[in-house]
């Protein structure tokens, strides 16, 4: 399998979604080292230790929680106590996730 047709498997079926190696091992036995020159090159972003994203427009995170293939669930979302005792809500938020 080329690094272009695992792309393209990769945008097929994890487009918008967050995806460790772990589920995309199942494509393919080389999908480490794919994965790993996809960062590298285009299209593909690390968002944090073991996870990925291919990116996409979405108008705020709550559409990306109802699009997104993996169970997650907001364990916290930050909010700032102002003076007259109402919260502002950041666009911060915490995900606990099942893989």
């Amino acid at each position: 399998m080329y690094l272009g047709e695992f792309k393209d498997r990769l945008v097929k079926d994890w487009s918008g979604s967050l995806f460790s190696l772990s589920f995309i091992r199942k494509i393919h036995h080389r999908a480490k080292e794919y994965l790993h020159r996809l960062v590298k090159s285009d299209g593909i972003k690390r968002i944090a230790w073991g996870w990925c994203w291919i990116p996409t427009s979405y108008r705020d995170a709550w559409e990306f929680l109802a699009r997104d293939k993996s169970f997650k669930v907001v364990i916290k979302q930050t909010a700032a106590s102002i003076w007259n005792y109402d919260f502002i809500h950041r666009n911060v938020f915490h995900l606990a996730v099942n893989h």
